[in-house]
């Protein structure tokens, strides 16, 4: 065999073992070939493990794959490819999923059960993925849990303790029997009174009795007269409230200093001129007491006439 025999064989070896390391790495890693995938990212508050090329399982069937995971300010956006003849609906839903205590993961897809389809076109973002079934997540939640689990019993253990503090055998324990005999004492006084005076609180109860027939009674019979005192009593009322508001109008014009009684209280001039009057009137009353018969002197008056009149 020449040389050039060799390196041709070599050659194509090399070529085969090549294709097949390209067709073995298509078919382990699911690339796509062909235009039946679409596209699709979906956020994530953890990644959970997931690395680009785990599967995706729709209802549990294989149905792509991971493409990228990106890690944003406060979450994860994983990006899939997935088979265009999975049909999603608007409920669906999409959680990343611990396969084993190894760490395998998997991003598990419910289609939904709605009547209307989702619509890739219109998607205004990714979509909200749900919370992330991670051994590592439950242990550290469990370990919280924990923590808040030792908290509360400390808290329990103090509460138990102040419990035990407050149902002390000198602080409450005496006391309470002490209360409850003292309310025993109280109950047999109180039977002992009701014993004896039975036959007092017998009368007073037929009294009291007697008294409502009484009242129903003359309730019955004074019916017509009571309703028209009760109506005397509201026309009264209301010409009382017509009074009040009067003299509430009176006040007012005082207050204001307005209409005669307030220009006769505050108005000096006005004081005056009625003292000179009043004084003027009493002037002419003394005089004609005092010159009577003066004025009457030459005038014929028929004195039975005037009283008459």
């Amino acid at each position: 065999m020449n040389r050039s025999n060799l390196e041709l064989k070599v050659g194509i070896i090399t070529i085969c073992g090549i294709i097949v390391l390209v067709v073995g790495s298509i078919w382990g890693r699911d690339v796509k070939i062909s235009s039946n995938y679409r596209q699709l990212d979906i956020v994530f508050d953890h990644s959970g493990g997931i690395r680009p090329g785990d599967a995706v399982n729709v209802n549990g069937i294989k149905k792509g794959r991971v493409e990228t995971v990106e890690l944003l300010p406060h979450a994860v956006k994983v990006s899939i490819v997935l088979s265009t003849d999975v049909i999603l609906y608007k409920d669906m839903k999409a959680q990343i999923v611990m396969l084993d205590l190894m760490g395998g993961t998997v991003l598990e897809v419910t289609p939904g059960r709605s009547d209307q389809p989702m619509d890739f076109a219109s998607l205004p973002g990714p979509i909200r993925g749900q919370s992330v079934a991670s051994l590592a997540l439950l242990v550290a939640e469990f370990q919280a849990m924990r923590m808040q689990a030792d908290t509360l019993l400390s808290q329990m253990t103090m509460a138990v303790g102040n419990l035990n503090y407050m149902l002390d055998k000198r602080t409450f324990v005496e006391p309470l029997k002490a209360s409850v005999a003292n309310l025993q004492i109280s109950t047999n006084m109180m039977k002992q009174i009701l014993s004896k005076n039975e036959k007092s609180i017998n009368e007073l109860i037929a009294n009291a009795g007697t008294a409502s027939d009484k009242m129903q009674k003359l309730i019955d019979n004074k019916g017509d007269a009571l309703g028209k005192s009760i109506d005397s009593f509201v026309r009264a009322s209301g010409k009382i409230d017509t009074i009040t508001t009067d003299l509430q109008e009176i006040s007012r014009q005082l207050h204001q200093r307005k209409g005669s009684l307030a220009k006769l209280i505050y108005e000096d001039d006005v004081y005056n001129d009625l003292q000179k009057t009043i004084a003027g009137l009493d002037s002419l009353s003394r005089d004609l007491q005092s010159n009577m018969g003066k004025y009457l002197q030459g005038t014929d008056v028929n004195l039975l006439n005037l009283l008459k009149f």
